[in-house]
Formats: structure tokens, sequence, C-alpha cells
């Protein structure tokens, strides 16, 4: 207790209630159990809570619980015994009926007098384990998800690479950007950061409009639509550069297919000049005739512009 609580007890002791603990058998069992299982999970103990009390073992596990991000303490991209005994620890007053009722309960284990400890203690540590684990991993599976969509969108299976290639991009692009709501997530993908993981969270915070952390499971497929818009727009806009002789980057080309029936498409494309397949595929086009080689080049452009659907 602090100073604050001291104070209030004094000034109002019928807003406190005091319990007397004394554990038999069967409990001191359930308090190594628990004890052990705050030691594995590395869940640290609160100031002042460092030895075997009630609340030196209820308090570690409120406290884990109530510091998750808001994205964990909400998702149900967890099991239901994950999610029983979420709600148990935050929902949580009494530390006696928390520890021997709420969390065995919650894990479908009965803890009862009637009972052979050996039965279930070991499988009481088991299964908190597993879903404080699940509890822990909420938040960095949504982060991977996120960088999994972003890797796909713009077709990169490293993210490093991700990160330097399309920062250097949106940031030859900012100044002729006049789309306001573009320019905030192109801002966003231009930003400097020491971590790649760093920028996929500023992005996705840019585009959404709130920080990945206090996400919504219904949050991620909106953003996955979304990005994939903003990944075309940047393109379009990416077009417009070229056409207008501003040319962001050595390595992008415009493409323009004028077919039959009058219709132009053009396409920004990023040459790759030390992918070995690329490499492979052009000297094989090389090698046959130059008028094949050429009907090769217009095949592709055809079918390419048609999939993308890069049409202007």
């Amino acid at each position: 207790m602090n100073a604050a609580d001291i104070s209030l007890l004094v000034k109002r002791p019928d807003l406190y209630v005091l319990k007397r603990f004394v554990s038999n058998h069967i409990e001191r069992q359930v308090f190594d159990a628990y004890q052990g299982v705050i030691k594995l999970a590395r869940i640290q103990n609160p100031p002042g809570l460092r030895n075997a009390t009630m609340l030196g073992v209820a308090g570690p596990l409120i406290k884990f619980v109530s510091q998750l991000p808001s994205y964990s303490q909400k998702t149900r991209q967890i099991t239901p015994a994950a999610q029983r005994v979420r709600s148990v620890i935050l929902s949580s007053t009494d530390p006696i009926k928390l520890l021997f009722e709420d969390i065995p309960l919650s894990l479908d284990i009965n803890i009862s007098d009637n009972t052979d400890p050996s039965v279930w203690i070991d499988e009481l540590t088991l299964r908190l384990q597993s879903v404080l684990q699940e509890l822990a991993d909420a938040y960095p599976a949504l982060n991977s998800r996120v960088q999994q969509i972003m890797m796909k969108v713009f077709g990169h299976d490293n993210l490093s690479e991700l990160y330097e290639e399309q920062r250097m991009r949106a940031a030859n692009l900012l100044e002729i950007c006049d789309d306001s709501e573009l320019l905030s997530v192109m801002q966003a993908f231009a930003r400097e950061h020491n971590d790649p993981a760093d920028w996929v969270r500023g992005i996705a915070g840019a585009i959404t409009r709130k920080h990945i952390d206090s996400w919504r499971d219904n949050d991620f497929d909106p953003f996955a639509a979304r990005l994939r818009d903003y990944a075309e727009r940047i393109n379009q806009l990416e077009i417009l550069a070229s056409i207008n002789g501003i040319m962001p980057r050595e390595q992008v080309r415009l493409l323009t297919l004028l077919t039959p029936n009058g219709q132009m498409r053009r396409a920004a494309i990023t040459l790759n000049g030390n992918d070995l397949d690329v490499k492979t595929y052009v000297e094989k086009i090389m090698e046959l005739p130059l008028e094949k080689s050429r009907a090769v080049l217009g095949a592709l452009a055809g079918r390419l512009m048609e999939e993308t659907g890069n049409e202007q």
C-alpha cells in the first residue's frame, strides 16, 4: 500500500475489508505451481511483493495482463481458455478467489479438497503457462501479420530491403504529391527508422489513423485493403512523375503500350539487375532472333498490364 492508500484507510475504513488467509497443504502446492509459472514466464514481481504471500503471487499475474497492449487485452485471436484467464485476471478484486477458483475453473481444472493434487498440479502449471504465452505472443503475432501483408503487397520477402526501397521511393515523390490524404501516408513511408518493424507500425497507424497496439481484430482486413489501394496510388503517382520527365529512381522505367484499338497503357517498372532469375530469363530471350525477342517483349508487356490493370 502506498501513502494515499493508507491515508484513505484511516479516513474511510468502511471502504476496506481485511482478509486473513491460512493455507493448507493443497493451497501451498497451488502457490508453488503459480510461482513456478511466474518464474518460467519471467514475470516480474511488483516492488514490495518479493515474498511468497498471496499478493506476491496474484500481483505479478495481474500486472502482467494489465500491462499488455490494448490489442492483447481485447483480441479473440487466442484460445477460449486464454480469453477466460485474461478476463478473470483483469476483473479480479479478490486474490484468493482468483488463484483458487477463477483461474483453475477458467482452465477447466478442479482443485477441490477431494481431488488428488498429483492429478491436476502439473496440468495447472502447463495450461497456465500456455495461456500466458498466448497472451504474450498476441501482439507480436499481429505485428507479424502486418509485416507479411506489407511484403506481399510490395512484392518483397525481406523486410529490411522493403524498408530501404519503399522509403526512398516515397521520399522522392513527396514534393509532387498534392493529395493530403495520400501525402500523410507517404510521409509515413518516407520516415526513417532504425528498426523496419517500427516503420511498418508507423505506416499501419497512418493508414488506419490509430496506433497498431490499440487495434481490434476487425481492423486488419480494412487495413490490408487500404494498403493495396495506397500502393496502387503511389504507383500511379510514379507513372505521372515518369511521364513528366521526373524519374524518382534510376532503376524505374516507364513502359508504354499502345494496343490495336488505340488504348494506351502505362506502367512504372522497377528494374532489378541483381535478380539471378531475371538475368537468366533475359539472356535466354536475347539468344532468340531479334524479331522473336521483340515478340516476347510485346506479349509479356500486354499480359502483365492486363493483370495489373494499369490502364490510362
